[in-house]
């Protein structure tokens, strides 16, 4: 879920690092999430169990597996990025509560908690739909001259990429956050104490990860613009030919190892993967989903997130064992998508 959670900020860098439209990249990435997600599910009960809890399982898993990713695939499909992973995983926990509590299980969640998550999915929807032109009376658009570097390579004129200023995923979720919080305020379920709370740890927690995301676009860009990227891309074509589609998710998986991050990853590396395509005459569309699935998935053993997960559960000094099984496990499921790149490439 990772390339289309956090507001779909990881595709919305695969899309302005490639160029090319939601449309056409979200179907294939859409379908290989969906198909690591049955991959994460197995590891996990595999985690819980071994052999004996897959047997006993795997209908659940294709149950809960086979709706989250149907959900995210529909949403992903008609444009609505910003909430597909969000609403698939709000449909898989709802299922899931459903089924257990027919079961005799008991599951009791409170009406509040559940405020901010339904308030954004409408938000989100009326923005991209009813209110969207509302919404768009502020559009920033930026142009560039002609740039020509000391090697020759040339970058003409044009336009960048559109910033609708009250439309966008992170406007979307501004709205979110105040109506909840008046509520909240209203109903006397927050307080200013806990509102500086909340602003002090949101500034402590974000700024490292804000700080990286902009050098990381920074580097990306002037790779493009100077004619790196095309370079790389050049000699990727010719020194790995037509076995390329079967590196295409390892590469994504080594870019959000270094950085942590899927969408640094789409940031970094996406215009070389689309390029070495282009020159091989493979399908983009194809190897950018390859690209962002592995990113999506080498973002699971990333040091940085191992860290962070093992501090939360007082697991700290246990890092390099929890590493190990992350990375081991990571890398079955890797495997898989690399096994359907190639056959998808070949058959395409």
């Amino acid at each position: 879920a990772v390339t289309f959670g956090s507001l779909a900020s990881s595709f919305l860098a695969l899309i302005a690092a490639t160029g090319r439209s939601g449309t056409e990249l979200a179907p294939w990435s859409a379908f290989m999430l969906a198909i690591a997600g049955y991959g994460c599910g197995a590891i996990v009960l595999w985690v819980a169990g071994g052999w004996q809890a897959l047997r006993r399982r795997v209908g659940y898993l294709m149950l809960f597996g086979t709706a989250m990713g149907l959900v995210q695939y529909t949403l992903a499909q008609f444009g609505f990025y910003t909430i597909a992973s969000f609403l698939a995983g709000l449909v898989g926990l709802g299922l899931m509560l459903f089924t257990f509590q027919r079961a005799g299980g008991e599951s009791k969640i409170p009406a509040w908690s559940l405020l901010p998550y339904v308030l954004l999915v409408a938000i989100v929807l009326l923005g991209q739909s009813i209110l969207k032109t509302v919404l768009d009376f502020m559009v920033l658009n930026l142009s560039f001259d002609r740039v020509e570097t000391a090697k020759g390579w040339l970058v003409p004129a044009g336009s960048g990429r559109s910033i609708n200023l009250f439309g966008h995923g992170g406007a979307l979720l501004l709205y979110t956050i105040l109506i909840t919080t008046a509520i909240y305020l209203i109903q006397k379920r927050l307080d200013s104490g806990s509102i500086v709370r909340i602003l002090k740890g949101t500034w402590k927690r974000g700024i490292r990860t804000t700080i990286g995301i902009f050098t990381m676009v920074a580097m990306a860009v002037v790779m493009d613009n100077a004619g790196m990227t095309q370079l790389i891309a050049e000699g990727m074509s010719q020194g790995v030919g037509r076995a390329f589609p079967a590196i295409a998710p390892w590469i994504g998986a080594l870019g959000a190892f270094m950085t942590g991050s899927n969408t640094n990853s789409n940031v970094v590396f996406a215009s070389m993967q689309q390029q070495t395509a282009v020159l091989l005459g493979m399908s983009p569309a194809i190897i950018l989903a390859a690209q962002t699935t592995g990113g999506a998935i080498g973002a699971l053993f990333a040091p940085a997130k191992v860290i962070v997960g093992c501090s939360t559960v007082d697991l700290e000094g246990e890092e390099a064992g929890v590493f190990r099984l992350a990375l081991l496990y990571g890398g079955v499921i890797l495997l898989s998508i690399t096994v359907l790149t190639v056959l998808a490439v070949w058959l395409s």
